[in-house]
């Protein structure tokens, strides 16, 4: 469980990563990773469509389904949103990379199933870090079902399934990412 919350609490990483995920909007055509792998020499993305041209100082591989920037190369963190607020750590792999997943890009419910104690784990970590990381500030995450003790953490951060029935719940925010925990009702 600690992995979940690797990148985050690496914060080179993390900074290195929202200044990337913050530059994808001006590249034309903004490629679209579903996925993001990330270690200390290289951010690499995978994305659903291949696209064979990156500019500088992106390389390609794999047909242009992978884009990958050496560590060190990346912009200036922008100042407009993230095209990734729902991007999630899902474990590290042996060679030291995080590997990171798009929640927003599945077509439909993402289910963390097995052991419900531990998928409960899981899912209040993987809220944590959607409250927490620097890509995901201009998003709203909404839970149900989960502990009292992550309000207190993340605060504001985390709204109740209401607060999207309330007649302006959520002022100035560009995105709204929800679930709920296993188990809950």
């Amino acid at each position: 469980l600690e992995r979940l919350l690797r990148v985050g609490a690496d914060e080179r990483r993390a900074q290195r990563l929202n200044a990337i995920l913050r530059s994808l909007d001006s590249i034309p055509g903004s490629p679209r990773p579903y996925a993001v792998a990330i270690d200390d020499d290289a951010c690499y993305l995978r994305l659903a469509q291949a696209v064979p041209e990156a500019p500088a100082p992106w390389r390609v591989q794999e047909e242009g389904l992978t884009w990958v920037m050496r560590a060190g190369q990346e912009p200036a963190p922008a100042p407009n949103g993230s095209l990734l607020p729902g991007l999630v750590t899902v474990g590290r792999i042996a060679s030291g990379a995080d590997i990171l997943i798009d929640l927003a890009f599945a077509d439909g419910e993402v289910a963390v199933t097995g052991d419900p104690a531990m998928a409960a784990e899981v899912v209040t970590a993987l809220a944590l870090e959607l409250c927490t990381n620097p890509w995901s500030q201009e998003a709203v995450v909404v839970g149900a079902g989960l502990p009292t003790a992550l309000r207190e953490v993340a605060g504001g951060r985390i709204q109740s399934p209401e607060a999207l029935l309330a007649d302006n719940p959520l002022p100035g925010r560009a995105d709204v990412i929800t679930g709920r925990r296993p188990g809950a009702a």
